[in-house]
């Protein structure tokens, strides 16, 4: 549940819920892919993208839009 959250963006209205769709999608693609002979190897895949979301995107992937829209209308004003 945290890491829904935490991807889609905490402070952003839609956050929670594409980072729900996120997670559902990156569930399924793991599930296929290592089916059964990975059991609970989702576990530290989940766990290893939570802590770079955590250091490299704080606010999440919907969060970080508006930063990066303005850095880019900033660029090229320069």
């Amino acid at each position: 549940m945290v890491f829904a959250a935490v991807v889609g963006g905490l402070y952003v209205p839609l956050g929670p819920t594409v980072g729900a769709a996120i997670t559902i999608m990156l569930t399924e693609t793991l599930r296929i892919w290592f089916g059964t002979t990975a059991v609970d190897w989702d576990n530290l895949v989940y766990g290893t993208l939570l802590v770079l979301f955590i250091i490299f995107l704080p606010q999440g992937l919907l969060g970080s839009v508006p930063a990066m829209l303005t850095r880019r209308e900033v660029v090229r004003h320069d």
